[in-house]
């Protein structure tokens, strides 16, 4: 309800063609520009902060990939990596990565369905799962409660 009242406001307040930065621009107004000034800073920094990790992580990740596929140093693996990463952003822009996220992401999501089934089917079903669990698998490990906390408690 609150969506409908407040959404109506803004859209009169804001006009019909409106995205996200029209929306920010509408709420801080000039009289707030310090105050602006400084969210964006702040939004920015934080930004930068986590997209060094963000990005680094994908360097690694491709530096692993290489280093395991071709048998080369984690340097060298990372260097191929990022040289790649920069060509293919270069020439496809941030379309190119956004697509390249996309199927990447689409491609752990699938992965993350198939994989227990898969896994399920390997082991025989849910009984032939919990039959090699039980084989390789203490009954304190397959409690649901803590025997162990039970046992040393007065």
């Amino acid at each position: 309800m609150e969506f409908l009242y407040v959404g109506k406001q803004m859209l009169l307040m804001l006009g019909t063609g409106f995205s996200a930065f029209v929306i920010a621009k509408g709420l801080f107004r000039s009289s707030l520009q310090l105050m602006r000034t400084w969210i964006a800073g702040v939004s920015s920094l934080i930004v930068v902060f986590t997209f060094v990790f963000y990005v680094s992580a994908q360097f690694q990740g491709a530096g692993n990939t290489f280093a395991a596929s071709f048998n080369l140093s984690i340097v060298e693996s990372v260097l191929i990596g990022a040289t790649v990463i920069l060509i293919y952003t270069l020439l496809g822009g941030f379309w190119a990565v956004s697509v390249t996220d996309t199927v990447q992401g689409l491609l752990m999501a699938l992965t993350a369905l198939l994989l227990p089934v898969a896994a399920l089917v390997e082991l025989g079903g849910i009984t032939g799962f919990v039959d090699r669990l039980a084989a390789v698998s203490t009954a304190d490990q397959l409690s649901f409660s803590d025997h162990a906390v039970e046992a040393a408690l007065p």
